[in-house]
């Protein structure tokens, strides 16, 4: 690379024409019902009458995982008890030796088992797991299937789980649509649609797209099919980006995401083993308990924090300039991002570090300091004119060691306002973050409010926070006051800063817990899903040196 030269390729072309795209999320059931309305079977199969199907999957566990209310020694455990790491063979009978189920199955597996010729099941049911030439048991259960005694989705006995009941089903098949439109000018061309589920891998889904040609005005929906277990309380959330390109090679994209939240479990067994316990089950309250959490997130100002508005990000409009902000990032000038020309850039010694502190040293190059102090990456500085007065027409920026005895970069930025200078520019180690009262970083608040809906008096015990897939961060310190009456209220209150000159999807998903002076436990959550599109001006890779 030799710096100075006029660059010789030429930048990301622009369309001709304005080219933009939009994606639209949405997920139904089979019968049009949004995913987030989905309403959760009743749990209880026992209602006095006959059962004639019972689906169960194999969990491959011992006894004392159980979790059901039926009482009496209806679980046995030998050898070992069942393996989780190999098929084994379930066989299922009326006790009498009629044999309704008879197969291999491996953990995760589901099978069903159904009276004789269509009649009902026998009053209870044997099921045995044996090794596959049937010489060794591992675990025998028995289970009261004639309706009269409790039977409830998502029961365990043992290694079976109770998964539907006749036509009573915790799984619904449910289809997200990926609606995309091309809102611009020219033609475009679908490349890439990304979906990310609960923070796991991005994942390409462009395959699903049935026309990835669209002209001005066209759409094409993508669709995704999917299963949804309506029994377990549960928080999905689904992030998906589309990216397009005109003929005239200029790039777009845009990201929409869809939150499915289930309070699925209705009715939540005590732990009781299918061996009668030795200890008392979890009590329950003389009223009824419950909780809320609504999770909702401003700025100083009170606006929604998904409705801020992204600043201009030019700062060079004609006129002078008298303050700039700057993060150090410790890369060298072949990683420049502005559309500056000229020689602007000079790394030595190998470049700046990205792993300790250096110097850095602005000054308006006829030896007038305007900036000197120690930065390590990640750290913002400020550089200002004189006593007030507006910055010179060429700031220069040095990177040394803490001696001034080696330099590793220099950049000289032309910050007189009559030449392109933006938001996010970068110029060798120094990145743009803010230009006088044009900023990139929005102070935030999000509000964790909870409150007491039940009939008893609560604790708030924790309070959990995931932000995008992270590790769950208990916040219950911010809750300023963790007893509640019924019907009262407390809301906790998070700071944060918001980068609103990039494009980024910011995904909260919360959960607090309470007990009451009964010990019933309750919980509820809520998530909060925030999207900028602040990369409004994208510079082209055009680095200081040319390549």
């Amino acid at each position: 690379q030799s710096p100075t030269r006029a660059p010789t390729y030429e930048p990301t072309p622009q369309p001709t024409g304005a080219s933009d795209i939009t994606l639209q999320l949405t997920c139904t059931d089979d019968d049009g019902t949004d995913c987030d309305d989905i309403q959760t079977p009743k749990h209880q199969c026992s209602d006095g009458d006959g059962l004639s199907i019972l689906q169960f999957t194999y969990v491959g566990e011992g006894c004392d995982q159980s979790m059901n209310t039926q009482d009496g020694d209806t679980c046995k455990d030998e050898n070992g008890g069942p393996p989780s790491n190999r098929a084994i063979q379930v066989r299922c009978d009326d006790t009498k030796g009629n044999v309704l189920y008879d197969d291999e199955v491996n953990v995760g597996d589901e099978f069903e088992v159904t009276g004789n010729n269509g009649r009902d099941l026998p009053q209870t049911l044997r099921c045995t797991m044996s090794n596959m030439d049937d010489d060794g048991v591992f675990q025998t259960v028995t289970i009261n299937t004639g309706g009269d005694v409790d039977l409830f989705l998502k029961d365990k006995y043992g290694s079976l789980r109770l998964e539907a009941c006749d036509d009573q089903d915790c799984t619904v098949p449910i289809t997200y649509f990926y609606e995309i439109t091309n809102t611009g000018e020219t033609d475009l061309t679908v490349t890439d649609l990304d979906t990310v589920r609960d923070g796991a891998n991005p994942v390409s889904i462009v395959g699903l797209v049935p026309d990835t040609g669209l002209p001005p005005g066209g759409s094409t929906v993508a669709e995704e099919q999917d299963i949804l277990d309506v029994c377990v309380d549960v928080t999905i959330v689904t992030i998906s980006d589309v990216d397009g390109v005109s003929p005239d090679g200029a790039t777009v994209d845009a990201d929409d995401s869809y939150t499915l939240s289930v309070s699925g479990n209705t009715r939540r067994p005590t732990q009781s083993p299918t061996r009668a316990p030795t200890y008392e089950p979890t009590p329950q309250p003389t009223g009824a308990s419950d909780i809320t959490l609504q999770l909702t997130c401003t700025d100083d100002d009170g606006t929604d924090c998904d409705d801020i508005q992204t600043p201009k990000h030019q700062c060079s409009d004609g006129d002078g300039l008298s303050i700039l902000q700057f993060t150090y990032v410790g890369e060298g000038c072949d990683q420049s991002m502005n559309t500056q020309d000229g020689d602007t850039c000079k790394d030595e010694n190998g470049g700046p570090p990205s792993n300790r502190a250096i110097q850095v040293r602005c000054d308006d190059t006829k030896g007038n300091v305007l900036y000197d102090d120690e930065v390590n990456v990640g750290d913002e500085f400020e550089v200002t004119g004189n006593n007030g007065r507006d910055l010179p027409q060429t700031l220069r920026c040095t990177m040394s060691n803490m001696d001034d005895d080696g330099v590793f970069q220099t950049v000289t930025i032309n910050t007189g306002g009559d030449v392109d200078l933006f938001l996010k520019d970068k110029y060798g180690s120094l990145r743009l973050e803010a230009c006088d009262d044009q900023d990139c970083t929005v102070p935030i608040t999000y509000f964790y409010e909870i409150t007491n809906t039940g009939e008893t008096d609560l604790t708030v015990t924790d309070l959990d926070t995931v932000r995008d897939g992270a590790n769950p961060v208990s916040i219950v310190g911010l809750v300023p006051d963790t007893g509640l009456p019924p019907g009262g209220s407390t809301v906790a209150e998070e700071q944060d800063i918001l980068d609103v000159c990039v494009d980024v999807t910011i995904v909260t998903i919360s959960d607090v817990d309470g007990v009451s002076p009964d010990g019933a436990t309750v919980d509820a959550d809520d998530s909060y899903t925030l999207s900028v599109s602040g990369n409004t001006r994208r510079p082209t890779q055009s680095p200081t040196r040319a390549p």
